[in-house]
């Protein structure tokens, strides 16, 4: 049994007395030639009617089959025969050359659930060779029915047959044309079923007998005749290309000419240029326009897409447009272009056209214009200049020029008979007399660190500068530098400068006086620190951003001071220890720089000798950011915190970190766009009345970077010179420790340095505290939080590096910020609570409530407390007081004064130890005496 697989090309034949039977060679392809008789079942190709009679069926039989292509020759269909394509699994025939001749009908897909293909590349079919009545060509006669064309003829016209195009023809079909080259000649085009049909005019052309437009653009209206997928439009003319004929094709939208050369707005193009442009779809002939004003004049019409103009004028504008013309005459008008030739004029001028300050003697130079063969040279005083001289060089010397004076010169080219006039440029000689002077003249608030500077005169090779408070200054001596240092100048104080210039022959140009007005002392505030031991040493430290000098403390037990100590460096970060102070007593001191800075009178405390009770505070996170319409701003609750520690005599407070809102702003805020003047100058601002007569011991935060993750610069410039220096190697003020009566300190950085490194450091501290027999107590201090109960979560790496050395070494108190709320967690061990107790476990507190915005906490079992967002919303100052063994807590509202949370820390009790001091000693017997023989009662 032999299977049909997909191809099907059967000549039907009609009823005629000629045959009495029906006889079929069929296709049995095993190459795709039609003219090789081996590929059909009879074993000959088929023939005329009068040599065999045969009807022919080329069918695709067996899945070893090929498609058939016509590649060469005229196939001699039998006039009385039709064709059909296709078959249930598709058919495909494929005409490259030849002639394919059909004697009445030509149907692709005749039936239902059958689908064939054609290909037309090239060759002929014509039907009607048998019939002089109706011949038709379906496009889906009941199937499904393509036919792809890019090149040859359809011709169904033929032998006076009435030639149908068909294209979709009854309910079941579907029809597709592809136009996409060609032409297909027929006399009427009908789409019975349209919705399931389409032709797509490409490159091709279809050609229908008389005038149909009518129904034709019913046709293109309703998209059941499109031009290239859609994206062109289609054309339809009558009787124009085709006499007594309708012709429909189609043309991208798009049809004026592009891609012009030069492209349009081109400058610097040569005077003998070419131009050419891509035509325009459809085109077959371009209007050419050209010329110096918009859009040209008319040229001509050419078929060529290239026009060369005669030679073009140097430094003019030539516009141009091509209007393209297709082959019916529409005229699609065209983009006007344009482009600029080279200027012909000279060029790179010396000296630049409007400098100033120049030599009085020079030499002018340019870059000859293209093709000049001289330069008409004009100079003068006036523009564009006189005329000096007609030259082939391309260098001038006008002379001895005037001081202070405006010059204009044009070089015009010379081209043959063409004269192509230049630009003017300009310049202006230096005066002879110094100016330009820094501060400007009349300047108001100028700062006491000032420089003096100016520009030299014409000519001048020293100067003779006069300088003073009286006009016009005092001879301060001859010098060849333009730059001039008075020195540390007086606060408010006009002074008065003039420079007289000097030239080669030591002629004196006499200068202008100039003055200028010193402002204010700059406003900066001092910080105290600890480097050292607090009994006879502390660090005064300013900031000023606005100028350098060097750096000096008086000092003294009065107003009067009588000692000064100096650091002779030149910086705005100031920082100067003053040592071998008495202990516990009561200092006043003053700052002072060559910048101008002088201090007022402020005062401090050392540390007494064997202080076993005393108070210290902490805070926390005074840093924020200032929001437009903010009436509690952050540095204002700040503020309003320091005053009342500063209130408490306290010998010094411990700062956890986050300072400030932004370290690496020193002006105006990016993100708020709000002048703060300097993150860094409001919070010392802020902490003024503190920090100025108390040590502030600070740990460095994460905000002290931002924003943006930049380096701690400033702060390292802040601290670095003001705290100890027994931490890690090169960490810059981060980690450090320091010794306070009976008490050790331990500041630790929870950023930057890794926290082993930190860890080795800690415990070799640690060690050395414990072996010191006056330490009873202490404590360590940092940033990020070990245990919290808010926002930013403990840190799990810290406690695994150092929470083992505070439990074997028995740290009291751990200190943090970061979250910004109050909270006590009980005395933990191990991470595990333990009876209270001193020695028995370490209390950890965050204390980050010291201006920034508020947090919240969550319960915890390990906790005790926390106050923030919903149940304190105040800044508070955690007080600690140390009495001998016996430590008591209290974190203070500063704006009420009354305390929220109180703790205790005792030492155990030891019998005989009534002064509670954690030693039973001669003052136990003192009062055991006393109250003894004075009561009677045995205590």
């Amino acid at each position: 049994m032999i299977k049909k697989i997909g191809l099907l090309i059967l000549i039907i034949g009609f009823c005629s007395s000629a045959f009495s039977a029906v006889v079929y060679n069929e296709w049995r392809g095993t190459t795709s030639d039609w003219n090789i008789g081996t590929n059909w079942n009879y074993g000959y190709v088929p023939k005329t009617v009068a040599e065999n009679g045969d009807n022919v069926r080329a069918g695709f039989k067996g899945s070893s089959y090929v498609w058939p292509i016509i590649t060469s020759s005229t196939i001699p269909i039998p006039e009385a025969y039709n064709v059909t394509l296709g078959g249930p699994t598709g058919g495909t025939l494929t005409i490259d050359s030849g002639a394919l001749n059909v004697g009445q009908y030509f149907f692709i897909g005749v039936s239902a659930g059958e689908n064939g293909t054609l290909n037309v590349n090239g060759g002929t079919i014509t039907t009607g060779t048998f019939t002089s009545t109706n011949a038709s060509f379906s496009i889906g006669q009941a199937g499904i029915g393509t036919v792809n064309m890019t090149g040859g003829i359809i011709n169904l016209t033929a032998n006076g047959a009435t030639g149908q195009l068909r294209i979709a023809n009854t309910s079941t079909a579907t029809g597709k044309l592809n136009l996409n080259g060609g032409i297909i000649y027929a006399d009427t085009l009908t789409m019975p079923f349209a919705a399931q049909g389409a032709l797509d005019l490409g490159g091709g052309t279809l050609v229908l007998n008389g005038d149909v437009r009518s129904a034709i653009n019913t046709l293109i209206t309703n998209k059941h005749i499109i031009a290239y997928n859609d994206n062109g439009t289609v054309e339809v003319d009558y009787n124009i290309i085709n006499p007594g004929k309708t012709t429909i094709r189609g043309y991208f939208a798009d049809v004026k000419a592009t891609n012009p050369s030069p492209a349009n707005g081109a400058a610097s193009l040569p005077t003998s240029s070419t131009l050419s442009w891509t035509a325009g779809n459809g085109a077959v002939s371009h209007n050419v326009y050209f010329g110096t004003a918009s859009p040209g004049e008319y040229q001509g019409n050419q078929s060529e897409t290239t026009f060369t103009p005669e030679t073009l004028a140097y430094g003019n504008t030539y516009y141009w447009r091509i209007d393209e013309v297709n082959s019916v005459g529409t005229v699609a008008t065209g983009d006007v272009w344009n482009f600029t030739t080279i200027s012909g004029q000279a060029t790179n001028p010396t000296p630049a056209n409007d400098a100033i300050n120049l030599p009085l003697d020079l030499t002018l130079s340019w870059t000859a214009g293209p093709g000049a063969e001289s330069h008409n040279v004009y100079f003068g005083t006036a523009s564009p200049g006189t005329l000096q001289s007609n030259q082939t060089a391309t260098t001038f010397n006008p002379g001895a020029l005037a001081a202070n004076t405006t010059y204009f010169w044009r070089i015009d080219e010379v081209v043959g008979s063409e004269v192509v006039t230049g630009n003017v440029w300009s310049f202006t000689t230096a005066q002879s007399k110094a100016y330009n002077p820094t501060p400007a003249n009349n300047a108001v608030n100028v700062s006491l660190g000032a420089t003096l500077a100016w520009t030299a005169g014409g000519g001048a090779v020293s100067h003779d500068v006069y300088f003073g408070t009286v006009s016009p200054g005092d001879f301060k001596g001859n010098q060849t530098v333009i730059t001039y240092l008075p020195g540390t100048l007086s606060a408010n104080t006009t002074y008065y400068w003039r420079i007289d210039e000097k030239d080669s022959l030591d002629n004196t140009i006499t200068g202008d006086i100039w003055s200028f007005t010193t402002g204010n002392p700059p406003t900066v505030y001092p910080y105290l620190t600890f480097r050292n031991s607090p009994l006879n040493s502390i660090v005064v430290n300013w900031w000023n951003p606005a100028v350098t000098g060097d750096s000096s403390v008086d000092y003294g037990l009065t107003s009067s001071y009588g000692s000064t100590a100096t650091n002779a460096s030149v910086t705005n970060f100031h920082s100067v220890e003053l040592t071998d102070l008495t202990p516990g007593t009561t200092y006043h001191y003053r700052i002072r720089s060559s910048d101008g800075t002088i201090g007022s009178d402020n005062t401090f405390t050392t540390s007494a000798e064997d202080v076993t009770s005393f108070t210290f505070a902490v805070m926390g996170d005074p840093r924020g950011i200032i929001l437009p319409n903010d009436s509690t701003k952050y540095h204002t609750r700040h503020k309003e915190l320091c005053d009342w520690l500063a209130q408490q005599d306290l010998p010094f407070v411990i700062n956890t970190g986050d300072i400030v809102w932004e370290g690496s702003i020193l002006t105006s805020d990016p993100q708020t766009k709000i002048n703060v003047e300097s993150y860094w100058t409001e919070f010392f601002k802020a902490e003024q009345n503190l920090s100025q007569k108390t040590a502030v011991m600070i740990s460095m935060g994460n905000h002290e970077v931002q924003p943006g993750g930049r380096d701690y610069t400033y702060y390292y410039d802040m601290v670095e010179d003001a705290y100890p220096t027994n931490g890690t190697s090169g960490n810059r003020g981060r980690v450090y420790s320091f010794d306070y009566g009976n008490a050790h300190f331990i500041c630790l950085s929870t950023y930057q340095i890794a926290l082993p490194t930190q860890a080795a450091w800690l415990e070799a501290d640690l060690v050395a505290a414990r072996a010191n027999p006056n330490i009873k107590w202490i404590f360590a201090y940092m940033h990020a939080p070990m245990y919290t109960t808010s926002g930013h979560a403990g840190r799990a790496d810290a406690i695994a590096a150092w929470e083992p050395l505070f439990d074997q070494y028995q740290v009291d108190i751990v200190f943090s910020g970061h979250n910004h709320l109050y909270e006590r967690f009980k005395p933990l061990r191990g991470g595990q609570v333990v009876e209270e107790g001193k020695g028995v476990g370490t209390l950890y507190i965050t204390h980050g409530i010291g201006g920034a915005e508020f947090n919240n906490g969550a319960d915890d079992p390990k906790l005790v407390c926390w106050y923030g967002t919903s149940n304190l919303n105040k800044t508070l100052g955690l007080i600690i007081t140390i009495n001998g063994d016996n430590l008591m807590g209290q974190a203070i509202p500063n704006l009420t004064g009354i305390p929220v949370d109180t703790f205790q820390i005792a030492a155990p009790f030891l019998d005989g130890d009534y002064d509670e001091n954690g030693s039973v000693d001669v003052k136990d017997l003192k009062i055991f005496s006393e109250g003894w023989l004075g009561t009677g009662l045995w205590p």
